[in-house]
């Protein structure tokens, strides 16, 4: 779920940033332009929760298949 923030805010200019804009990113980007850090947090909890789901329903598939999780 995780890019690399670092890496794609510093090696993103003007040229590529179009095609180079991560999710984490773009958050930081409009939060800090328009001071909309609820809206950062939000994007946040989200991101935190859909990766939580993936990982709960790969565990799930990974008990059905193999009879080992990863949990």
């Amino acid at each position: 779920m995780n890019a690399g923030f670092e890496q794609v805010y510093l090696l993103g200019n003007a040229s590529v940033q179009e095609v180079s804009n991560t999710l984490e990113v773009y958050v930081y980007n409009y939060a800090l332009k328009y001071f909309r850090y609820s809206f950062g947090t939000a994007i946040g909890i989200f991101n935190s929760i859909a990766a939580f789901l993936l990982i709960t329903v790969s565990n799930f598939v990974s008990k059905k298949i193999d009879g080992e999780g990863v949990l």
